[in-house]
């Protein structure tokens, strides 16, 4: 990938906001910026160029919406492993019951779980 660095020095329309060069290569100004912005609904991007000035509001939309993502993501997989873990906890204990009903007293419960696991007591 290229890289391209450009200071302020470099930029020959810096900072002419009455006769924007709408660019932000060298000829340009350093606050123009190219904003890619997608559509949650549709999934479609488009690209929205203008100053940074202009811009900042899109900017922390979009800076806001990346921060959630990640937020949900780890919420639906918390919920996710919590249901499993019930749901496992849940066949262990009708297991142990049902070992419980075939084997003698004396079994630990240790031993029951393995019994209701397909193990040896």
């Amino acid at each position: 990938m290229e890289r391209v660095i450009l200071s302020q020095k470099s930029y020959a329309a810096a900072y002419r906001c009455t006769d924007c060069p709408q660019s932000n290569q060298a000829e340009g100004c350093p606050k123009w910026i190219e904003l890619i912005e997608t559509n949650t609904v549709t999934q479609q991007e488009r690209m929205t160029c203008g100053c940074v000035d202009q811009l900042f509001p899109n900017i922390a939309v979009e800076l806001i919406k990346a921060a959630n993502r990640p937020a949900a993501e780890i919420s639906a997989m918390r919920d996710q492993v919590a249901s499993t873990m019930e749901r496992a906890t849940m066949q262990a204990i009708q297991g142990i019951h049902r070992a419980r009903d075939v084997t003698p007293a004396k079994v630990s419960l240790f031993g029951r779980l393995r019994l209701a696991l397909g193990g040896a007591a």
